[in-house]
């Protein structure tokens, strides 16, 4: 398709249908481009699990659209900044991967992006920007992410920004020293040609919309959208009323006599004024969860709970100014100051977005959902005794969300559009085998709407010389629950189940040496309840004990729901007098 002029185009600026025509057309390229990444990359982590991110910016370098993750809405900040727009040219592509260099634009290494201005008529119209998890990127210990490293220097490489590609010819310079300090270069390339490649087919794409429905129509329509993300949050934010409403959420302990850190937000309300102040969190960490955090995060982790009042919109970067004021401290675990290490912010992203939804439920209890875990991370690495090559699986596995006041939480989620990987495909890729997943019964927080139930998963090392790292969360301090409902039930880590060698591991484990035949299992946590559990419909609860959510114990202890241990069936009799009477003490 030729490009058109505005001029040539028709006058449109107003018309409701042409703009969402526009936003429909902008998702619709997304969702091809991640299509292309999927099946293009590499590595297992980007192919399987789904870790990589697309997004689209306007020429103001506002996010119009991307996968619904709460990162990344000024990601491309850090390019523009350094690389005058009115100097690219078309076939230029940026790319960095440090945290700090790019002001929290990616929060760790191992999340490699790619910039590309999109060009019509020798102009930038628009940036495309996409990054993925890479399996690798130096560091102490395959994966790049160590529970012991201590500062940046020791969780890999670090590339400021950097112009990767000028008029369409790669600058082998900076490709070659990518790839000489990985323990995967094959994987890593491969999956750098992918976002390489998606981003091209990204810029083709908002080529051609631009081009057939005119630069200025397409950028009002921008604006449009913008102003509707605006408006979700400002409107779900003035809706509450004015007040203070402080939200603590401590974090486990990352090693043995570690002081427990929290993340503290506190949202004010005054009229139309609205701030979040997260300044008496926890001074930055040893460890490596700490969450260099760009500020416009918080906007979308209050703009992805707003967004449900209206499924048809994406985050984007309105939602952001929706908000308002966020206060950082330097130095704190949402601030820290280089070179403090943040391989494994994950943990405290999670928890920073339960301190959203703590702040909303203090605000308004009737509204907001309980608290959910945060998804768990385990790695089996190490050289192979066999091949003698480096080998790392690394596998995400999910929690049980926190229930909301007008349904159950969900079940065993990893992470929005991230997946697991698959059984058959890791026993086909690596010397392990799966004992077994099942979700994890009684977990979820009891209440009139149970939490999400999380997982067990049993996995046997099948060669020596590997070792066992975890990331989990949520033991000492489990999911919240609300309005009467329940903690969801803490997660555990244990070596060899069942036998003389049984062996509780830390949950932000070290890497452990194993040897062949040793089986970990990981149970994760359930989410939060909400409400009062004895109000929770006992053909309800037969449901959950039916789908293996619940047991027959666990229903007549939590819910006063009698069952037959056998049939399932339901004594409404005994139910009513065990309610009854547990109700009277």
């Amino acid at each position: 398709m030729s490009p058109s002029t505005d001029s040539a185009a028709p006058a449109v600026l107003n018309d409701p249908i042409v703009r969402e025509l526009i936003k429909s057309r902008f998702v619709s390229a997304r969702r091809e481009v991640e299509a292309l990444v999927e099946r293009t990359a590499m590595s297992p982590v980007v192919r399987e699990k789904k870790d990589y991110f697309v997004a689209f910016f306007s020429d103001q370098g506002h996010l119009v659209t991307g996968t619904n993750l709460p990162l990344g809405a000024r990601a491309i900040d850090a390019v523009i900044d350094r690389f005058p727009v009115d100097r690219m040219v078309e076939g230029d592509l940026f790319a960095y991967n440090d945290p700090y260099e790019s002001n929290g634009g990616v929060s760790h290494l191992p999340d490699f992006l790619v910039v590309r201005p999109v060009f019509l008529a020798g102009r930038v119209v628009a940036f495309v920007q996409i990054f993925s998890h890479m399996m690798d990127v130096g560091g102490v210990a395959p994966g790049s992410q160590s529970t012991t490293a201590r500062e940046i220097f020791h969780e890999g490489f670090r590339i400021p920004p950097v112009r990767l590609r000028a008029r369409d010819q790669i600058d082998q310079g900076i490709w070659n020293i990518v790839l000489a300090n990985t323990r995967f270069p094959n994987m890593l390339e491969g999956d750098l040609r992918s976002l390489i490649a998606a981003a091209d087919v990204s810029a083709e794409r908002l080529a051609e919309i631009f081009g057939h429905f005119g630069v200025e129509t397409t950028q009002a329509a921008i604006t449009e959208l913008l102003e509707q993300g605006r408006a979700i949050v400002r409107n779900g934010l003035l809706s509450l009323p004015d007040g203070e409403y402080t939200f603590r959420q401590p974090i486990d302990a990352q090693y043995p006599g570690a002081e427990v850190h929290h993340i503290e937000l506190t949202l004010i309300k005054n009229g139309d004024s609205v701030t979040v102040d997260t300044r008496r969190s926890s001074d930055q960490s040893l460890s490596p969860i700490n969450f260099l955090m760009h500020s416009s995060v918080l906007g979308l982790m209050y703009g992805a709970y707003f967004m449900k009042d209206d499924p048809t919109m994406s985050l984007n970067g309105g939602m952001v100014e929706g908000l308002g004021e966020v206060l950082l401290r330097k130095g704190s675990i949402l601030s820290p100051r280089f070179p403090a290490a943040v391989g494994m912010r994950g943990i405290t992203w999670g928890l920073t977005n339960n301190a959203v939804l703590g702040t909303l439920a203090q605000a308004d209890v009737e509204s907001a959902p309980a608290g959910s875990g945060s998804y768990v991370v385990y790695y089996l690495r190490g050289l192979d005794s066999q091949t003698g090559q480096y080998t790392m699986f690394v596998d995400g596995i999910g929690v049980g969300y926190g229930a909301k006041p007008w349904a159950d939480g969900l079940d065993s989620v990893y992470y929005l559009a991230q997946k697991n990987l698959p059984v058959e495909f890791i026993e086909g890729q690596w010397p392990v085998r799966m004992l077994g997943y099942e979700f994890r019964r009684d977990s979820g927080g009891p209440g009139r709407y149970r939490g999400g139930v999380g997982v067990v998963r049993r996995v046997q090392v099948l060669r020596d010389g590997l070792s066992f790292s975890s990331r989990l969360s949520n033991v000492e301090f489990p999911p919240w629950g609300t309005n009467g409902g329940e903690d969801g039930r803490s997660g555990f880590v244990v070596r060899n189940p069942g036998t003389d060698r049984e062996q509780r591991l830390d949950p932000i484990c070290p890497d452990t040496v194993l040897a062949a035949g040793d089986v970990v299992e990981i149970h994760t946590s359930g989410g939060g309840g909400y409400g009062d559990p004895y109000e929770r419909d006992p053909e309800a609860v037969r449901m959950d004990v039916l789908a293996n959510c619940v047991s027959v114990e666990g229903a007549r202890r939590d819910y006063g729901v009698v069952l037959d241990a056998r049939t399932f069936d339901l004594d409404i009799e005994e139910t009513t007098r065990l309610r009854e009477r547990t109700a009277a003490d």
